[in-house]
């Protein structure tokens, strides 16, 4: 066919089993990515799958006949979705986030969230831990923070607000032979811990330190090792 226009009609590509491809096809001879082109087509190779796969070797995007594969594209604008609703991952292009949903609700936001958090972390009755982390090496560290700016950070800022809340802002658990549950090493002249109640109508103890071991050691110990 030189040139032409087909009106109102209907072009439908068939194979004869075993007599190869039926295809059309700028650059590309096979469905695969060895080339640049594209062709869209019967594969008689593959179950005589219709097929769709156009690009570069490098950036191309896929219908491989039972999936959809994107290789080097760029997302300037729109939505990615693992599935239209419920547990799904989002990749939204209008404020660049990544979120995960776990059913309807939205879990963790990745990105540029409100109130100038990189990442916000929703827990409910079934998404019952934020972070996990695990280690089977020695010297690990789970979370690192380091400043060295001059100016006036927090490293880590825990806030249970809630009047009826009960439960604890931080809790560790150490079931090792050695070692300290909390180790502070200050070199500067910063205090060590803090401890205060600047407002409000609380009456409980700031500092409480219960031993309910009855063969435990020394509760407290203060070791001074300057000379001033």
């Amino acid at each position: 066919i030189n040139a032409g226009t087909i009106t109102s009609k209907t072009i439908t590509l068939a194979i004869a089993a075993g007599t190869g491809d039926t295809y059309i096809a700028a650059g590309k001879t096979d469905f695969d990515n060895t080339v640049s082109g594209f062709i869209l087509g019967l594969d008689d190779s593959d179950s005589d799958l219709a097929k769709f796969y156009i690009g570069s070797t490098t950036s191309y995007f896929n219908w491989t006949g039972v999936a959809v594969n994107i290789v080097g594209a760029t997302l300037t604008s729109g939505t990615i979705q693992t599935a239209a609703s419920e547990q799904r991952i989002v990749i939204a292009g209008s404020d660049n986030t990544l979120r995960f949903f776990n059913a309807s609700i939205e879990v963790l936001n990745i990105g540029v969230g409100t109130g100038g958090r990189l990442m916000d972390i929703t827990l409910n009755a079934t998404q019952t831990t934020g972070i996990f982390m695990a280690a089977t090496a020695d010297n690990s560290i789970g979370f690192s923070y380091s400043s060295s700016a001059n100016v006036t950070n927090t490293g880590v800022f825990v806030e249970l607000t809630g009047a009826t809340n009960d439960g604890n802002c931080i809790r560790l658990d150490h079931d090792g032979s050695s070692g300290n549950g909390i180790f502070i090493e200050n070199t500067g002249n910063a205090q060590g811990i803090l401890i205060q109640r600047p407002s409000g109508t609380g009456t409980a103890v700031l500092l409480e330190i219960l031993d309910q071991v009855a063969t435990a050691g020394t509760s407290v110990k203060i070791t001074c090792q300057s000379s001033s």
